[in-house]
């Protein structure tokens, strides 16, 4: 079975995050995730205290919640880019529509068992190239959408796909804030929609 987690990128701002990352853990856990990715700039910085970290580990301990996912943020040393390598092995359907590819079954089959993680946001093709809210990559222009948005993401093929190369590891949500709908609401919708596709 797949275990659905929740990026922290969904309570950050440009000046931190909406939450502490005990919260945010409790939160994540609250809704039914079961595990959490969490970020640099304020979750877990090579700063974190040695009590920080141990609060965390309690937070997650508490709710039987699995870390992931760390985001990686530091200098480049000769041990940190081979495990940068490794964790460079990770699908995610999202940047597969920027690039204009398939995100389903053949795209699996080649990541073959270099697959280890999942990360999941929802985008959607626009004619505009520019505006608010408008991502823009190679010259063509996207938007976040929500999950079933016909012109999106399709899950269920992206889940279909996972369980025909026998995945089950982690996928995690790494919608940031956007305009779609709050950020809150938004990963208890999402959990609402992805959690019955992980069986």
């Amino acid at each position: 079975m797949i275990k659905l987690g929740l990026s922290g990128r969904i309570i950050e701002t440009a000046d931190g995050y909406q939450m502490a990352t005990t919260e945010f853990i409790r939160f994540a856990a609250e809704i039914g995730y079961q595990c959490v990715e969490l970020r640099p700039r304020g979750q877990v910085t090579p700063e974190t205290t040695d009590d920080e970290v141990a609060e965390i580990r309690s937070a997650l301990n508490e709710t039987d919640t699995v870390c992931a996912f760390v985001t990686f943020s530091g200098p480049q040393t000769e041990e940190s880019m081979p495990a940068l390598q490794r964790m460079c092995e990770i699908t995610e359907p999202g940047n597969f529509v920027l690039a204009g590819r398939d995100y389903g079954l053949p795209a699996l089959q080649q990541l073959g068992e270099k697959l280890f993680s999942v990360s999941l946001q929802n985008i959607k093709p626009v004619p505009e190239v520019e505006g608010k809210g408008v991502i823009t990559y190679r010259g063509r222009g996207f938007r976040r959408c929500k999950i079933g948005d016909p012109e999106g993401v399709d899950f269920e093929e992206v889940f279909e796909a996972l369980h025909a190369v026998g995945y089950e590891g982690y996928a995690t949500l790494i919608e940031p804030i956007s305009d779609v709908m709050d950020n809150l609401e938004l990963a208890r919708f999402a959990f609402d929609k992805l959690s019955p596709l992980c069986a």
